[in-house]
């Protein structure tokens, strides 16, 4: 790392905050700079980390969030794409329910 003030969490922490981020966006839940926050809250919370965040949380999350994504250049964010209508449809519960209805049905015969 470079000189200025040390990172709160470790690099090793970071860097795993980090793969989660891209797991996420893999599966089709890209996060914004609150789901950034919220990730790295839940982890420090899991892992009862020490840090000068209250709850959890860096206060002013617009620093945190913009020198976490300097030091991690894979990460980018984009603006969401709208997705087009049929595969909207296709994510609504009830449309996915009645598709696993569906297969169990045809399985079992």
């Amino acid at each position: 790392m470079g000189a200025g003030r040390p990172t709160v969490l470790s690099a090793k922490v970071e860097a795993e905050l980090a793969n989660c981020i891209k797991v996420k966006a893999r599966v089709q839940y890209p996060c914004n700079k609150v789901d950034v926050k919220d990730v790295m809250a839940e982890y420090v919370k899991a892992h009862i980390l020490e840090t000068p965040f209250k709850n959890g949380c860096p206060v002013t999350i617009h620093d945190w969030y913009y020198y976490f994504m300097n030091r991690h250049p894979t990460l980018s964010f984009k603006k969401p794409e709208h997705l087009q209508k049929p595969r909207y449809d296709a994510r609504k519960p009830d449309v996915i329910y009645n598709f696993y209805d569906e297969i169990s049905g045809v399985l079992s015969k």
